[in-house]
């Protein structure tokens, strides 16, 4: 998930409430085991280690061709 500060400028309050509610869930999500929360490096690391990489704009197995 993504998204800028300026976002958040607008009807700041039911923004923050919406954000609320996607941290409860990610961390349900996280905490049974079905999500992880990972930095960029850490998913550049794990891909790198399996094999995945982009191949001509498409995101899978790197002797997929």
């Amino acid at each position: 998930m993504w998204f800028h500060p300026c976002t958040l400028s607008y009807d700041t309050e039911r923004l923050l409430d919406g954000l609320e509610d996607i941290f409860a869930y990610v961390r349900e999500k996280i905490d049974r085991g079905l999500l992880l929360n990972s930095t960029m490096k850490e998913v550049y690391k794990r891909t790198q280690n399996k094999g995945w990489c982009i191949n001509d704009g498409k995101y899978g197995p790197a002797d997929s061709g």
